[in-house]
């Protein structure tokens, strides 16, 4: 398999735990990323194992295989990382890829990482609402044009923190 194939794999695996350690993500969800990964061309021991436990597997008897795997993977500061830091690079992961839009990255920002300790996740919890349209009220015809206004206006702003959160790959 080509390399990229072997790194998307990789990164999917990394950005499903990232979120799985905060609920954001199922347990089926890190075995089928850990499919994914022997499907990717990437194998080790514990990494088949964790793609061979049923998805209703509970989150404390795969913890352990789940952190053995990033570890043989090359990933083993996925293992001591903040948990929401971990989460949030995941989500923006997502966004630069063009997985999810501003607003959902805003809005997942908002509701799970909230305005706590890391600046840039903050910043990102605060665009949610401040581009809001419905906070102002309008209806009508004028509606869509604000909107559009609004949306390109989230953009603008979320790239601008997405860059800043990038800028930090010591905290990533």
């Amino acid at each position: 398999m080509r390399d990229t194939t072997r790194n998307e794999a990789q990164a999917t695996f990394a950005d499903t735990v990232r979120l799985w350690r905060l609920d954001e993500a199922t347990t089926r969800d890190v075995v089928d990323a850990a499919v994914g990964c022997l499907l990717g061309g990437l194998d080790t021991p514990t990494l088949r194992q964790l793609a061979g436990e049923p998805s209703s597997a509970l989150r404390p008897d795969v913890w352990p295989m789940v952190d053995r795997t990033l570890v043989e993977l090359g990933l083993p500061d996925a293992v001591t990382e903040d948990p929401l830091r971990g989460a949030t690079a995941a989500m923006v992961g997502r966004y630069v890829r063009h997985e999810i839009s501003a607003r959902d990255l805003c809005r997942w920002a908002h509701g799970v990482v909230g305005h706590g300790e890391d600046p840039v996740s903050a910043e990102l919890a605060l665009l949610d609402g401040a581009y809001d349209p419905d906070d102002l009220g309008v209806v009508g015809a004028g509606r869509a044009i604000l909107e559009a206004e609004l949306e390109a206006d989230l953009r603008r702003e979320t790239d601008q923190a997405v860059a800043r959160f990038l800028a930090r790959p010591e905290e990533s």
